[in-house]
């Protein structure tokens, strides 16, 4: 499926795959990213992909209140976050934004974020509105309330 649609680290206008010829369909698309898992545990994991030509590597570490995330990647990547429908988006200042669903509320921290609408699908054949969390890559800190990471 097109970067577009995924929490991911992406480049403004391209692609991690490439539509493959005469298919058409959510998941008709090249595998050009070549993801791999570096390593994985309880506090976390690591992984790296391709991305214009450059590797990307993408650390999410886990506490009891806090997800970091932390994306090494090329000039001009942008880091996405696709939000479920129905949350609620509160941005404080340029590098804060607060998060609300069901009840929950996280405080999302990184630089440079940016706020808007993008498409959502899911299910096949399903097409709806949602929105989307831009921000530059570096470190990403969603803050939590206790005990809602799973972790440990």
């Amino acid at each position: 499926r097109s970067s577009e649609h995924h929490s991911t680290v992406v480049i403004p206008g391209a692609e991690q795959g490439s539509w493959l010829a005469g298919r058409w369909g959510l998941f008709a698309m090249r595998d050009l990213a070549k993801a791999s898992v570096l390593n994985a545990g309880h506090q976390g994991a690591s992984g790296t992909m391709r991305l214009g030509g450059q590797t990307v590597t993408r650390t999410v570490e886990v506490s009891d209140v806090e997800v970091s995330i932390t994306d090494a990647a090329p000039e001009g990547a942008e880091c996405s976050f696709v939000l479920a429908p129905g949350t609620e988006v509160v941005p404080l200042d340029g590098e804060t934004v607060l998060l609300r669903r069901q009840g929950v509320e996280v405080r999302m921290m990184a630089q440079e974020t940016t706020v808007a609408d993008c498409p959502w699908s899911d299910r096949y054949g399903s097409l709806s509105g949602t929105r989307r969390i831009r921000c530059k890559p570096g470190v990403v800190r969603f803050q939590v309330p206790a005990g809602r990471t799973n972790a440990g």
